[in-house]
């Protein structure tokens, strides 16, 4: 390997010990909240869902930490609300993620609508929310 892939493939590593980092102290913080939150990668990954999150789905923090968002949203909703996820990281401008709704399958196959609000970390490509369940 040479000298300027080593520091490359240094830069990546801290880069991803730094997000880790941002992840486990939200983690700590939402561990015991009694409000619905989560953190996701800007690769459309829950890295985070509190106990209360999982619970408002009726599944464990297991069955989504670590998931993709396209396996809990309803299909029908799915090109709406990437295309807002979307719309909301091209422009570095908006960290903040307010009134956004789409529907959820719930592990018993039913659907709940929820309204999200949250903050997107450019620095660190992650987002943290917290959700409502209005249906």
């Amino acid at each position: 390997m040479s000298i300027e892939e080593k520091l490359i493939a240094d830069f990546i590593e801290k880069i991803e010990s730094d997000r880790k980092k941002v992840a486990n102290s939200f983690m700590n913080i939402t561990k015991y909240d009694m409000l619905p939150r989560c953190v996701w990668d800007f690769e459309e990954t829950f890295l985070y869902v509190n106990g209360k999150f999982a619970q408002c789905f009726g599944y464990t923090q297991d069955e989504m930490n670590g998931h993709k968002f396209k396996e809990f949203i309803l299909p029908e909703d799915y090109g709406k609300s990437i295309e807002e996820y979307t719309r909301n990281l091209e422009n570095e401008n908006i960290t903040m993620i307010a009134g956004f709704t789409n529907r959820y399958v719930c592990k018993d196959g039913s659907i709940v609508t929820v309204l999200w609000h949250g903050y997107n970390d450019f620095e660190n490509h992650l987002g943290s929310g917290q959700i409502e369940i209005i249906k």
